[in-house]
């Protein structure tokens, strides 16, 4: 018989992982062992109290053929465990198979289980940026995701990923255990993004978990916390829409470009560039919508630039031109700019790491002109 062990923490999630358990041990006749790395009582996110069977200071767990990890409504205490993530650490490179589902890929990736491994998983995105364990690059916008030794799964598909674990380790299930198939899904189905509010109360909870973690001077390479530094995916969006849709109302045919701005009122201004016989008298894409903000003494939040070379051929964000970037700074070195990608991909990120030497670090802020509301 093979060795199972499912993992506790707290707000551990029963129903994603229940269709592996109870076939396990219902149709198969496996025992399956509840560990954690206190013996204490932990809570599931339904309300049901569990006490683990072994901790996990006192196990290998190389002892197991499989270990699963059940998703978590608040990764972050999980993710924090040192004891739980030193167990995990010790499977590293070995064939356990790992199955976890929802939020808890998060925790293999801090152990290094997935670390050059495709995989997929149920959290909200804004994590792969704040993370820096997390390889974004091979997150599959995919319900479930086999890769060697591990599986992962998104919450949803909770009877894919219960199937997929099983066959893997020879169980004979049928065909009809599962529903609609997870390739039926779009991307954008399978991607999600916390609201403003709900991302702003994480960062703020994650920073007690930072805090600690100086204590023990074993701080984490966190992302910057700074919350007016927090990517708004919703003014992204917004801010590219507003921008096709100039480019296509001004310059249907041919080449197009428009300049988007946001500002902390939450206003959008738009421009184009000024045309002229005399190249020297053109001004760049972005400074209409700049003045407009100066003129109704508006703080300047985002900035975008966005071009095509003709009506056919695709959108391309370009990064501000130096002399943008110092006019933007007039409103401070967090304000953020869309950057131009290799893949095209939407970014957007604080002026200050496009000019991290910039020769305004050689003042005190109260000595450069400066925004003032």
């Amino acid at each position: 018989m093979k060795k199972f062990a499912v993992l506790l923490y707290p707000d551990f999630s029963l129903q994603e992982i229940t269709c592996l358990t109870s076939s396990l041990t219902l149709w198969f006749g496996e025992k399956i062992d509840y560990i954690a790395s206190e013996n204490k009582e932990y809570v599931s996110e339904d309300g049901l109290h569990v006490i683990p069977d072994k901790i996990t200071t006192e196990i290998e767990i190389t002892d197991y053929d499989c270990v699963i990890l059940p998703g978590t409504i608040n990764p972050l205490p999980a993710l924090f465990d040192d004891k739980l993530i030193e167990f995990l650490k010790n499977g590293m490179n070995s064939n356990i198979l790992f199955a976890a589902i929802s939020s808890s890929p998060i925790l293999l990736s801090k152990s290094g289980i997935l670390d050059g491994k495709k995989f997929t998983a149920g959290y909200f995105m804004q994590m792969t940026e704040i993370f820096p364990f997390i390889e974004k690059e091979n997150f599959i916008h995919k319900g479930i995701v086999e890769d060697d030794n591990v599986i992962t799964g998104i919450g949803m598909f909770f009877r894919e990923f219960a199937a997929t674990v099983l066959r893997r380790l020879g169980y004979d299930i049928g065909h009809n255990f599962m529903r609609k198939q997870s390739d039926d899904y779009a991307q954008d189905e399978l991607t999600f993004y916390w609201s403003d509010e709900d991302y702003k109360e994480f960062l703020e909870e994650l920073k007690g978990y930072n805090d600690k973690e100086d204590k023990t001077n074993n701080k984490l390479k966190f992302a910057e916390l700074n919350i007016r530094n927090m990517r708004n995916f919703d003014i992204e969006k917004e801010m590219y829409r507003l921008a096709v849709e100039l480019i296509e109302k001004r310059y249907p045919v041919g080449w197009g470009g428009a300049g988007v701005i946001h500002t902390a009122k939450g206003h959008y201004f738009t421009s184009v560039s000024l045309d002229s016989a005399n190249a020297s008298a053109v001004l760049c894409i972005e400074t209409g919508a700049m003045i407009e903000a100066h003129k109704f003494n508006e703080e300047v939040t985002h900035c975008m630039c966005l071009v095509r070379e003709d009506e056919n051929a695709p959108y391309q964000v370009l990064s501000p031109c130096g002399i943008c970037q110092e006019r933007l700074a007039f409103w401070g070195r967090d304000v953020q700019v869309a950057v131009t990608t290799e893949d095209n991909s939407l970014l957007f990120v604080p002026l200050s790491e496009l000019q991290p030497y910039h020769w305004s670090n050689a003042y005190l802020d109260d000595e450069l002109e400066h925004f003032k509301d």
